[in-house]
Parts: C-alpha cells; structure tokens; sequence
C-alpha cells in the first residue's frame, strides 16, 4: 500500500496485488487466542514433545508444577541473552522469535526462527538434565514482534521430565542429533563417521538400576552415569558405546543414576510407548549380593 501512495507501482497493480494478499490471509489457519485464565496444559500439550502423553494427565501435572507467568516482550527485546544461565524453556503464546545459536567453542551455529506454539531453550536443558549442572545458555533470543511467552524453569521441567520419562525420549529424538553436534568434543570413543550414521529418530532412552548387567547389542550413548565394560574398562559419560558384532558384549551399571540412549533400527519413529522409555537396556538382569557382586 505505501509503495502504492507513493507512486512506485500503479493502482492496478495494487489492486492484483491486494486480492491475492486477502487470498492468503484467508488461507492462513489461525492460531487460538492463548488461554492465560484457564491454564496453559492445554497449549503447551501441543508442543512436540509433550504430545506423546495423555492431555489430561499432562494437564494436571503442568498446572501443579506453577505458577507460570505470561510475560510480554516488545519488538527487538530479548528473551534470551547467551551465556546467561539457563532457565528452562520457553513457550511461545504469541507473537515470533529469532533464535542466534553458538556451539560450546564459540562458533556461531546459524539462525532460525520460531513462531508461535514453538519452544526455544530445548538444548540447554537437556544439557541440564543430563549433567544435572546449570549450563549457560547457547543461544540469543530476539523478539522480531511483540511476544507473549510463558516460561517454564528448569526445576519444574525436571519434574516433569521425572514424572513423564517418555518426554525425555522424545526430546531426545527430537533434539540429540544437535545436542551432540554442539558437544561433539566433549563425547569419548566417538568419531564423526559414527556420529552421521546413528538415526536419532530410532533412539529409545534406557535409565537401568545400578549393579544391573545389561547385553552390550546395539550402538549407545551414555549420557549420564558409568558402566563398566566386560573388557574391565570403566566408561563414564559422555561416551559412545560402540558394539564389537563379533563378541559378546556385557555393560554393568555402576551408577545410581543412569542414562543411555540406545539405537536400534526396529524401533519405529512413530513409536511413543511408555514401556519403551522404562525398560532396561535389552534386559538381561542380574541381581546383586550384599556384598556387591552380580548373581547370574
């Protein structure tokens, strides 16, 4: 239209122009108006990684871990500043976001944009959960318009990551292919040739018991905790468990807190079983003696 008053196309051209833009806003879907006075279990069920629980139950849970506060940003503020501690998650109400990411040595990632219904700050709290250590954040945060957000503090996504272990999983999925790009130097016995042929979307996340013997079948991560390798060696995180196909591999957890995600190309991208973020890895179970030992 200002083009259009001052001259630079004609009053045809504005015309055509003005009928396709109405075509496109009336194709647009538009998204409904944030719910602040009901609660904000409905809206924040429809981010990935919280659709694959049941509603009313993550409804209830994410109304008990509040209060959560709508804020409200103006054009060109930050939400975000890197290097500040992290704070958990960020949901976007309304409005969009400009996201500038850095890698852990300072090399600038790139760019993206997210809109509203989307997350940002997904990656520094899974560096959180897994080092169970406030990290500092990776990315830069720009409100492009005016934003409403709610945040959701790392304590509390912990607590929701504990009483929904499928979440994690599925974060992981979703996430750990960047995750560990971002840390690549950080993770032991690990080579970028592997790194490119593990299929992120296949994982499973295993939290076995410690003491427990475990089959050592498929390629892993260790993300949290310590085996111990049938070859005597101790591994600690972050580490990949890389399988030898022409031995019999065992892995006791010597860790009371684990994690492992686990690659196996059966495991379907659609798949959002609870069992499968609470089984042990491949469970082959031993129990321990009171004095330590493993009983087959």
């Amino acid at each position: 239209k200002k083009l259009y008053d001052l001259g630079q196309i004609t009053e045809n051209e504005w015309k055509k122009l003005e009928v396709r833009f109405d075509s496109c806003i009336n194709g647009v879907t538009r998204h409904p108006p944030f719910q602040s006075n009901a609660g904000y279990g409905v809206e924040l069920h429809n981010v990935p990684f919280f659709n694959v629980v049941d509603p009313d139950e993550f409804e209830t849970h994410i109304n008990s871990v509040g209060p959560l506060a709508l804020k409200t940003f103006t054009a060109g503020q930050e939400i975000v500043q890197k290097d500040q501690l992290n704070n958990g998650i960020w949901f976007i109400a309304k409005g969009s976001v400009r996201i500038k990411s850095w890698d852990l040595l300072g090399g600038f990632q790139g760019e993206l944009p997210v809109y509203v219904g989307g997350v940002l700050g997904e990656l520094d709290l899974m560096a959180w959960d897994v080092t169970l250590r406030r990290s500092r954040s990776t990315i830069t945060a720009v409100c492009t318009t005016e934003v409403e957000a709610v945040n959701i503090q790392a304590q509390d996504m912990l607590c929701i990551l504990s009483g929904f272990p499928i979440i994690r999983q599925r974060m992981w999925q979703l996430y750990g292919k960047r995750f560990v790009q971002m840390h690549i130097k950080s993770f032991k016995r690990f080579s970028m040739q592997q790194f490119d042929a593990l299929k992120f979307g296949n994982s499973v996340i295993r939290r076995p018991s410690k003491f427990v013997t475990v089959r050592h079948k498929s390629n892993a991560l260790l993300l949290r905790g310590s085996v111990l390798h049938s070859n005597g060696q101790t591994i600690n995180a972050f580490a990949a468990l890389n399988v030898d196909s022409n031995k019999v591999e065992t892995l006791t957890i010597t860790s009371s807190d684990t994690i492992i995600m686990l690659f196996r190309d059966e495991n379907s991208r659609q798949e959002h079983s609870h069992m499968a973020a609470v089984q042990l890895l491949n469970s082959n179970l031993n129990r321990p003696a009171s004095d330590g030992t493993l009983l087959e």
